[in-house]
């Protein structure tokens, strides 16, 4: 009687009832003009290369490879077409003689007909690096309007080479250029260091191609990371990792394959709201239903249920967790 009574307060309370399923308070509901959503501005900043070799900068400046730049701008997730920005960079730990090294931009500053502009910067020679702690990174940033991306370069000894893909089991086949239910993902961050420092993170490629410099040969933990959006506009990561050995003669495996899921995963606490639409009754007639075999109580900021098995003893269920 003492759980039936407590439950039947608990949930039966408005204000609990509001705050557990994430209702508005009546006061806080507004017109649909006053809820507009400001457009959403996504910007996509992808280098190719992500590393050079140190070796390969012996050249004059008219023989060195430069860093291509790819800028990728949509609006609510359609390409954003003749919009002006602006490329701040390179940022580095010491000061880049104009004369050795070169930032090419094209003209207008500003996106295509697909939303698309590019850009291209030779990095300083050999002789600059003498020194100097390797690998070393350049930190380039676009900006449209208030929104801005960050991408980085590297120059080393040494390089990581590597691949991200997801499995679609034929859900996507179009997307897949091979066919073979490996479906590569572009711009997603990898890191030596799981919490992804800017200045030590590169981004796939369009073919999930990625390259991470590291200072000598050894065994390193490589960590990936895409943010995705749930439909509670609450931004999540996945993320996968995998571990590779560097020699002298290259690293083993030679292209380090990593697998990311399409949903987040990961010791992370979620989120609980329903993806139905429901009134108040409906609630109140779900809640109903479990009396007689669930116990509610709180621990902690998480709910959760318990459920009555027939020895008397209770089970943890995880049917229903939310975060206030």
């Amino acid at each position: 009687m003492f759980f039936h009574n407590y439950f039947n307060e608990l949930f039966y309370s408005p204000h609990v009832i509001t705050t557990i399923f994430n209702f508005p308070s009546k006061s806080s509901q507004l017109s649909p003009e006053d809820t507009t959503s400001p457009p959403l501005i996504d910007i996509r900043l992808l280098a190719n290369p992500s590393v050079q070799r140190l070796q390969d900068l012996a050249g004059s400046l008219n023989d060195r490879r430069p860093f291509e730049f790819i800028v990728q701008v949509y609006q609510n997730g359609q390409p954003l077409a003749n919009t002006p920005l602006t490329v701040e960079g390179p940022f580095a730990d010491d000061e880049i003689p104009s004369t050795d090294a070169l930032l090419l931009l094209n003209e207008p500053q500003q996106t295509n007909a697909f939303g698309i502009y590019s850009f291209f910067w030779i990095p300083p020679s050999k002789n600059w690096f003498e020194g100097k702690s390797m690998p070393y990174g350049f930190r380039f940033r676009v900006r449209v309007g208030d929104t801005w991306e960050d991408a980085t370069v590297q120059v080393s000894n040494l390089i990581i080479q590597g691949q991200l893909v997801q499995r679609h089991a034929g859900a996507k086949l179009r997307q897949d250029p091979d066919r073979d239910g490996l479906l590569p993902l572009a711009n997603v961050e990898v890191s030596l260091e799981p919490d992804f420092p800017p200045d030590r993170t590169v981004r796939t490629d369009a073919n999930g191609h990625f390259e991470l410099g590291v200072p000598e040969t050894g065994s390193y933990q490589v960590y990936a990371r895409r943010r995705e959006f749930w439909p509670d506009n609450f931004p999540k990561w996945s993320r996968t990792q995998g571990r590779v050995f560097v020699t002298e003669s290259g690293p083993v495996p030679d292209t380090l394959l990593l697998f990311l899921a399409e949903l987040p995963v990961g010791p992370m606490l979620q989120r609980w709201i329903p993806e139905i639409t429901f009134d108040m009754e409906s609630v109140r007639d779900s809640l109903q239903h479990l009396l007689p075999h669930t116990i509610c109580f709180r621990e902690h900021t998480t709910w959760q249920i318990v459920a009555k098995q027939p020895s008397g003893k209770a089970r943890w269920g995880s049917s229903l967790k939310w975060l206030n």
